[in-house]
């Protein structure tokens, strides 16, 4: 959380910046809004984060159409953010149109749809829909062992989400579970890197925005 520290004054210096020298819908000044509602977001600034994505949303999807990599990713963002603040019928909605699009674009057992399974299995956990969390985390957990491998760290966030679904119903975890806490998966950006943010391998705002901007 320190770095987060560090990383806010940056984050909002670039989007006066941005304010003050670029159009409402360009690409650099978007890129800079939603990594400043990373960092609020990672603060647990959640009211400001949840603003500074609604406000982006819309203006990515002007740009490069609802169903881009990038809009899904500030839409998953989105959603966590609704579910840090117990709004749990949008953070589901908003779920749930990110895994209806990425199923279009990615294979079934791709890893960033298990983050979105994961998600939503850990929303519902919250919501108290256990059946639809069990179902979400089972899918999502057998497709990244057999993906990813055991001990990968998205299979092991997953796997420790089943064992807080069993500690809520008052079942015995798994022998091998870790019972950590852990969080949804967050796709986004760059440092600082906490356990929160999703592993590696998930989509780079970064670099898909540079894809972006590039044509």
């Amino acid at each position: 959380q320190a770095r987060c520290m560090e990383a806010l004054e940056p984050a909002q210096r670039a989007v006066e910046v941005g304010k003050k020298h670029l159009s409402q819908d360009h690409p650099a000044r978007l890129m800079a809004e939603c990594s400043l509602a990373y960092v609020h977001n990672q603060l647990g600034h959640y009211r400001i984060a949840q603003e500074l994505y609604e406000h982006t949303v819309p203006l990515l999807e002007g740009q490069v159409g609802k169903a881009h990599p990038v809009v899904l990713t500030m839409v998953n963002n989105l959603a966590a953010t609704y579910e840090n603040q117990a709004c749990y019928e949008q953070a589901e909605l908003s779920y749930h149109r990110v895994l209806r699009e990425r199923e279009r674009a990615l294979p079934k057992d791709h890893p960033s749809i298990l983050s979105i399974l994961n998600n939503l299995g850990h929303l519902y956990i919250a919501m108290g829909r256990y059946r639809d969390a069990e179902d979400n985390l089972s899918r999502a957990r057998e497709a990244s062992e057999k993906q990813l491998g055991a001990e990968h760290p998205m299979t092991l966030g997953i796997t420790n989400n089943m064992a807080l679904l069993r500690k809520d119903q008052g079942r015995m975890p798994d022998p091998w579970v870790l019972c950590l806490p852990y969080r949804p998966f967050h796709d986004l950006v760059a440092e600082p890197r906490t356990h929160r943010q999703v592993p590696p391998y998930s989509f780079s705002l970064y670099s898909g925005a540079r894809q972006w901007m590039s044509g």
